[in-house]
């Protein structure tokens, strides 16, 4: 067992590299960290957020990762070095969670705004938005990378065509 002590408070997210051997963590203390799983040890620390880091994920090449903040920020960085490529996002509300899509060109992102974000990762514009409600905590990609899921704060569920933007379904989850 290998235990890995380098974060000073909860750790809200992580996520695989594609290939297996790498996993990021982002954490309550502000920054996300890469750890290398073949020799146990941390590869690095990005300390771009001023604010507790609730999502990660690596690009597909596993050369970068994206972060979001509870302050609103989406951050794309070296895995290797932990230096900011760009700033992807500044929004005025916590991002709880963030995603690639297919070849990684773009992600989505979502939180306690009132929709549901696309990023083009190139220009860092937004280059969709999806109608949701806000705070939404969670969000899916089907696998072919076709459809949306949101999950909001009020047990709201939406499925929406990611192509043209429409609303496939709702419902609500009540206990």
């Amino acid at each position: 067992m290998v235990t890995f002590t380098n974060h000073s408070n909860w750790v809200n997210d992580l996520a695989w590299s594609a290939d297996g051997n790498k996993i990021v963590t982002g954490s309550k203390d502000h920054t996300a960290k890469v750890f290398d799983l073949t020799t146990n040890s941390r590869i690095s620390t990005y300390n771009g957020h001023d604010g507790g880091v609730y999502s990660v994920t690596f690009d597909e090449t596993g050369e970068h990762v994206l972060s979001a903040c509870s302050k609103g920020k989406v951050m794309y960085w070296r895995t290797e070095s932990g230096q900011t490529v760009k700033e992807l996002a500044d929004q005025s509300e916590s991002i709880y969670h963030i995603t690639a899509l297919d070849s990684a060109e773009h992600f989505i992102f979502s939180g306690a705004m009132p929709g549901v974000e696309m990023i083009d990762l190139q220009s860092g514009k937004t280059g969709k938005e999806f109608p949701a409600k806000c705070n939404n905590l969670s969000l899916a990609v089907s696998n072919d990378s076709g459809r949306l899921l949101t999950g909001d704060s009020q047990g709201g569920l939406r499925m929406v065509d990611i192509e043209s933007g429409e609303l496939i379904t709702e419902f609500t989850a009540v206990p």
